[in-house]
């Protein structure tokens, strides 16, 4: 095989390859599994109640007021409610309910809390 041959074999070889990695990422296998919040849409129909977990949330007075004056700035919330607490005295259960009433956008909610100084909060399916 002479030097010319080699080269159109590497370069054949190398379009082939290139061509595979391009299907493989077209298609998405060998990606990363999206995560429920990755995958979902975020957008929450009307009528509908979402229920976001705030682990960072600490108090009903001070944090809870401060969640729902936010999440009540956003389109489509008809209502906002924290979850039934085991005890009258402590957060046990860092659960908020959003009603709507038109469609809401929960990852731009989940951001605005998120810049409120609340990270991680996620919609719990």
């Amino acid at each position: 095989m002479n030097h010319r041959s080699k080269t159109r074999t590497l370069f054949a070889s190398g379009v082939c390859l290139l061509f595979v990695v391009c299907l493989l990422a077209i298609s998405g296998c060998g990606s990363q599994e999206d995560s429920p919040a990755q995958s979902a849409t975020p957008i929450v129909p009307a009528g509908q109640t979402v229920s976001l977990s705030v682990p960072t949330m600490h108090c009903e007075a001070g944090c809870f007021s401060k969640i729902r004056e936010e999440l009540e700035k956003h389109a489509g919330v008809a209502e906002v409610t924290l979850a039934e607490q085991a005890s009258e005295d402590r957060l046990d259960n860092r659960v908020v309910y959003v009603r709507t009433d038109a469609p809401f956008d929960s990852a731009d909610a989940i951001a605005a809390l998120d810049g409120l100084g609340f990270p991680k909060v996620s919609v719990q399916r």
